[in-house]
């Protein structure tokens, strides 16, 4: 399901615990971890920890920082 703010249904608290997730992850593919080891020791799906990974190769650990909830909506 989608949002409008593309916030994911997610508190401010918890996109922020999940952004410390992802720069958990970044640290563990900086230190040669593989994904199905990072999935494993932190409890995400192997899908996340794909896309996480490609993300974090593109752009480095920014890329896995959390974005602002989008203003579009009051926009239009």
């Amino acid at each position: 399901m989608r949002y409008a703010d593309r916030s994911g249904g997610l508190s401010a608290r918890a996109r922020s615990q999940r952004e410390e997730l992802r720069f958990r992850a970044a640290d563990m593919f900086a230190g040669g971890m593989g994904e199905p080891q990072v999935t494993q020791l932190l409890g995400i799906t192997r899908k996340s920890a794909c896309e996480w990974r490609r993300a974090w190769l593109a752009g480095g650990k920014a890329a896995l920082s959390s974005h602002r909830p989008s203003s579009r909506c009051r926009q239009r």
